[in-house]
């Protein structure tokens, strides 16, 4: 353990201390994080199941109104996966166009991580609390926002443009939803005098 700590200290003493507060601030928001999710949320689904719906939910209602339909619904549904020789059961969403499955809304597409990702880096960085409160939750309805029109967009292409969706499901909206977090965190940190701290 010494060891590591001299090998750490080597390497990280030329760090300014605000990066070092920083990276030690994340590291343990990561651990606190991922310990409460794994051992609390995962298998009981109490956030991913209600954030499922809602980004299942609206996904629908947006195509609805941009078609001038009711045809697209959401249907609860499970999923089976093969993993190390283990079947694995998941619940996820349904989106319906005149009975035929359009797309699946997993409990890794609706925007979690990707909030915890934003708040986390938010509230890593020095500033006061009321600009962290407001960066946070002008983020997340952002974030929640665009990850619905990543759904509604691929829905659209599941429907006219079937040879598009992969790339855009695995790399086009994922450049688009990034970005927006990392503008988001640009804005936050244009204002910060790290000189104060």
């Amino acid at each position: 353990m010494q060891a590591f700590r001299r090998i750490i200290g080597y390497y990280t003493k030329e760090f300014p201390k605000v990066i070092k507060k920083f990276l030690a601030r994340s590291f343990v928001l990561f651990i606190v994080w991922k310990c409460m999710y794994l051992f609390l949320f995962s298998e009981s689904r109490t956030i991913d199941k209600p954030l499922t719906n809602l980004v299942s939910n609206q996904s629908a209602y947006l195509l609805n109104n941009f078609k001038n339909t009711n045809e697209f619904i959401v249907r609860p549904s499970v999923s089976y996966h093969e993993i190390d020789g283990l079947t694995h059961i998941s619940e996820n969403n349904l989106i319906i166009f005149k009975n035929n499955p359009v797309i699946i809304v997993l409990d890794s597409c609706n925007g979690l991580e990707l909030f915890v990702l934003y708040v986390g880096f938010i509230i890593a960085m020095p500033s006061v609390w009321y600009r962290k409160l407001t960066f946070s939750i002008f983020g997340i309805i952002l974030i929640h926002f665009m990850n619905i029109l990543r759904c509604v967009g691929l829905a659209e292409l599941a429907i006219h443009w079937v040879s598009a969706f992969h790339i855009a499901h695995h790399y086009v909206f994922k450049i688009v939803v990034y970005s927006t977090i990392f503008f988001l965190w640009y804005w936050y940190c244009k204002k910060i005098d790290l000189s104060k701290y």
